[in-house]
């Protein structure tokens, strides 16, 4: 039967490391997951939270965006955003220019800036104090990845554990991000 957490097709996942490391692993039958601060790199999980865009730049897209919903060039995927293609094609279709109803829309964002760099500022707060306390566990789909062995499995002398991704077992193994 098929765990309601698989996420891939993946029959087995690899773990490559040194000679050690395996030793320790099937000795304790145990694997370590490691803190994202000890990562070797900071791309992996970011250390620091942050938008990839300003207040004004997402203002921007807002109105663009609601623009679009106003002319009919895009479909509303959420309720909140539905009522607001209706309120802005009622003022269209009651005569009211686009460029008038825009601004009007623009001017009202402006009052969401304070609260939205309020969230900013608080998503920071959280993700600072989440990421120490983060355990991640890292596989690869490929037994056979020349720049894996290199790096994790001490330049070839390590080895590569295999780990089935069992439905029967539901194991966490099921979940993978890329």
């Amino acid at each position: 039967m098929r765990s309601h957490n698989r996420r891939h097709e993946v029959p087995t996942l690899y773990k490559y490391a040194t000679a050690e490391t395996a030793a320790k692993v099937l000795a304790t039958r145990s694997l370590r997951w490691s803190s994202p601060i000890l990562f070797n790199d900071p791309f992996d999980v970011r250390r620091e939270f942050e938008l990839p865009f300003t207040n004004a730049e997402y203002a921007k897209a807002v109105v663009t965006r609601a623009a679009q919903y106003a002319r009919g060039e895009a479909e509303p995927k959420t309720l909140t955003l539905r009522a607001l293609s209706l309120v802005l094609r009622g003022a269209l279709s009651r005569g009211i220019p686009e460029a008038v109803v825009l601004e009007d829309l623009r001017s009202s964002l402006a009052m969401t800036i304070i609260p939205v760099e309020l969230t900013r500022q608080e998503l920071r707060r959280v993700w600072s104090e989440r990421v120490p306390n983060m355990r991640i566990i890292c596989f690869s789909s490929d037994a056979e990845s020349p720049s894996m062995w290199a790096h994790y499995a001490a330049d070839l002398t390590g080895v590569v554990l295999g780990f089935e991704s069992s439905d029967e077992r539901d194991s966490p193994w099921l979940r993978r991000s890329r």
